[in-house]
């Protein structure tokens, strides 16, 4: 009968219309997905980029890229508890740059500013690639020496006061930095962070006042004396 191969005709031309809808959605569809993914994936990078860069932000100082103060404390208790392990010694070093304020009041904090970081850069360039060397601000850098025990140390800082006074040339001013350093040991002269950070600052300022360059910290000194 004409009327059911007709029916039948239309019942076939709307099943295929049918999966060919259901096709092009499942495309769609398809692409869609794909289109979230990797939107999902870019969004991922930017916020593994942006928290990347605030860790960075949190534990280095902005103007040298050095480690602050927080990270120093950190590594410096994290390579006790490696040389408490290993029985190995480690040594900490605390720098104060002379007459750095002089150069700021005469100078200007933008020619103080490239001080900073040359010296940082100076003193990348002495240490081991296993050794730390931080800001802790202003003028103060940190340097963790793992391994060194008291005469490594002092080699350390011979070395590092020989690369300091080398001539200096900013912005047409020819400088001659200078800094006085400060040593202490584990296990000789304490077993945590922060005794080691503040033995090694008495010691620097101890340095300072006897301009003899560097200076190991001695049980025997008197701390009253010492600012702050």
């Amino acid at each position: 009968d004409d009327s059911i191969a007709i029916e039948n005709a239309t019942f076939f031309e709307e099943i295929n219309n049918a999966k060919q809808q259901a096709v092009a959605y499942q495309l769609e569809l398809q692409a869609l997905n794909a289109d979230l993914e990797r939107r999902v994936d870019e969004r991922t990078a930017e916020l593994a980029a942006a928290n990347s860069k605030l860790i960075q932000m949190a534990l280095h100082d902005p103007l040298t890229g050095l480690p602050n103060r927080t990270l120093i404390q950190d590594r410096l208790k994290y390579s006790i508890a490696h040389a408490s392990r290993e029985g190995k010694p480690l040594s900490i070093m605390m720098l104060d740059l002379d007459r750095f304020k002089e150069i700021n009041d005469t100078l200007g904090h933008h020619v103080g500013d490239l001080f900073l970081i040359e010296i940082a850069a100076r003193l990348r360039a002495v240490l081991r690639e296993s050794d730390t060397v931080g800001r802790l601000g202003g003028d103060e850098f940190a340097i963790i020496l793992p391994g060194a025990r008291v005469e490594s140390a002092e080699k350390v800082a011979a070395k590092i006061i020989e690369a300091l006074v080398k001539p200096l040339e900013l912005e047409r001013n020819s400088l001659t930095p200078a800094g006085s350093l400060g040593i202490a040991s584990y296990p000789d002269h304490a077993q945590n962070e922060a005794d080691l950070l503040k033995f090694a600052d008495v010691a620097m300022y101890v340095a300072k006042r006897s301009s003899s360059g560097y200076f190991v910290y001695n049980a025997g000194e008197n701390i009253r004396d010492i600012p702050g």
